[in-house]
C-alpha cells in the first residue's frame, strides 16, 4: 500500500538535487572545516551561508549555523536574556515549545515574562504588546506563523514597536520562510530551519542583526565567529544552503499549487458536520489545514488513518504522542471534546492523493459518530 503523506509542517523529504549536492561532503570532502589546508570548504561553508542570508535579504556574517530550529530559538532568547538580571520579557500563548520553555526557563532564572493572548483565529494584536511593555522589557518574541493552526501575524508593525522603544525583536520563521515575506530588516533576530524546505535534519540557522550582542549557549572553538562553538555539520550546511536557494525560488510554483489543492479541501469537508477550519480565514499559511471536528476522539481517528496509509497529524510534531489538547487550541479557545487535525500539503501532494483521504476521512468521522 502507498502511504500518503499529509505531514509536511512536520518535516519534508530530502530533495534529491540536495543530497547530491551533500553527498561528496561525507566521503571525499571530509576535512574539519576549521584546519587551515581546508580553504575549500571554508568557501563552500560561506557560499551557504550567503545562500541562506541571501533568502531574508541580510548580509553572510549575520547568519549562523545552529542544529535547527530549537537550538536557534534557544539562542535568541536565552542568548539574549542572560545578559541581563531581573529583565522582562515579552512573547505569546501560541509560540513553538521551543520559544515558550526557553522563557520558562529564564523565569525559572528570575527574569519576568508576559504571555500575550490571542484571538480566536490565532492572531496577535499588537496594541495588546505595546501595552504590555515596561522599562526593563529587552526583548519581543512573536512567531511570523503558527506551526500548528496556520495563522500569520502581523510581524512588520509588531516590529515597528519594538524598534521605536528600543527593545530587541526575534521572530521565529520556521514555518513562514517562502510563504510569507521575511527580511532581515524585520528582526534583530530570525530563526530557520533547513528539513522544513526539503532540507536535511540537524541543521537551521539564527540571524542576528549586525551590532546586536548575543550571549552563546556553546562554548569552546571559535566557530562561527565565537558565537556557537563546535565543528560545523559541513554537509547539512552545504544541503541548508541548497534547499534554501531553491524553497524561495519555486515558492510562486508551489502556493499556486497549494490554493488548488486547498480549494479542493475547503469545498469537500463543507459538507461536514461539526467540522470546523481553525486560524485565520485569509492571514493563513497556504498548504496548511487545521481541523476541529466535533464528537471524534483524536486519537482514534489519527490511528485509523494511520491504518488507512495515511501519514497526518493533530498538531506540532514536538507533541506528537500526547493526544493531549494543545496549548495553541487552548488559547483560541477551542472545545475539548473536538478531535483536531493538521493537513499540512507538499509540493509533490496530488489531486488524487487529497481526494483519497477526504474519502477516508468523511467515512471514518461518521464510523466514529455512530
Amino acid at each position: 500500500m502507498q502511504r500518503i503523506y499529509l505531514d509536511y509542517a512536520a518535516t519534508t523529504p530530502l530533495a534529491q538535487e540536495v543530497l547530491a549536492k551533500m553527498l561528496p561532503y561525507f566521503t571525499e570532502y571530509y576535512e574539519n572545516p576549521s584546519a587551515l589546508y581546508s580553504q575549500k570548504l571554508k568557501y563552500e561553508l560561506e557560499l551557504a551561508r550567503s545562500q541562506v542570508a541571501a533568502a531574508i535579504s541580510a548580509k553572510p556574517a549575520e547568519i549562523i549555523f545552529t542544529s535547527g530550529g530549537t537550538e536557534a530559538n534557544n539562542l535568541a532568547v536565552l542568548g539574549t536574556a542572560r545578559q541581563f538580571t531581573g529583565a522582562h520579557f515579552i512573547t505569546t500563548q501560541i509560540e513553538h515549545d521551543s520559544v515558550l520553555r526557553a522563557f520558562s526557563q529564564l523565569e525559572k532564572e528570575g527574569h519576568r515574562v508576559s504571555y500575550v493572548p490571542v484571538d480566536g483565529d490565532g492572531r496577535v494584536d499588537p496594541a495588546d504588546i505595546e501595552k504590555m511593555i515596561e522599562p526593563e522589557t529587552k526583548l519581543i518574541s512573536v512567531m511570523a506563523a503558527n506551526n500548528e493552526i496556520g495563522t500569520i501575524q502581523d510581524i512588520r508593525t509588531i516590529s515597528a514597536i519594538a524598534r521605536e522603544k528600543g527593545i530587541l525583536f526575534h521572530t521565529d520563521a520556521v514555518q513562514a520562510i517562502g510563504q510569507v515575506e521575511i527580511n532581515a530588516g524585520q528582526a534583530d533576530f530570525i530563526s530557520l530551519s533547513a528539513h522544513k524546505l526539503y532540507g536535511p535534519k540537524g541543521v537551521g540557522a539564527l540571524y542576528v542583526r549586525k551590532g546586536v550582542r548575543l550571549q552563546p549557549l556553546l562554548v569552546g572553538g571559535h566557530q562561527e565567529s565565537g558565537r556557537r562553538a563546535g565543528t560545523e555539520n559541513m554537509a547539512g550546511i552545504i544541503g541548508f544552503g541548497a534547499a534554501i536557494e531553491q524553497y524561495i525560488k519555486t515558492s510562486q510554483t508551489r502556493l499556486a499549487h497549494f490554493q488548488n489543492l486547498g480549494s479542493q479541501i475547503k469545498e469537500s469537508l463543507a459538507e461536514v458536520e461539526g467540522l470546523h477550519f481553525n486560524g485565520h480565514a485569509t492571514q493563513r499559511l497556504a498548504g496548511l489545514y487545521h481541523l476541529s471536528i466535533a464528537d471524534v476522539s483524536t486519537e482514534a481517528l489519527l490511528t485509523m488513518l494511520d491504518l488507512a496509509g495515511i501519514s497526518i497529524s493533530a498538531g506540532s510534531a514536538c507533541q506528537a504522542g500526547s493526544y493531549q489538547i494543545s496549548h495553541v487550541m487552548k488559547a483560541i479557545g477551542d472545545g475539548k471534546n473536538n478531535a483536531h487535525l493538521r493537513i499540512s500539503l507538499g509540493k509533490d501532494t496530488s489531486q488524487e492523493e487529497i481526494k483519497i483521504f477526504l474519502e477516508k476521512l468523511k467515512s471514518l468521522i461518521d464510523k466514529l459518530r455512530t
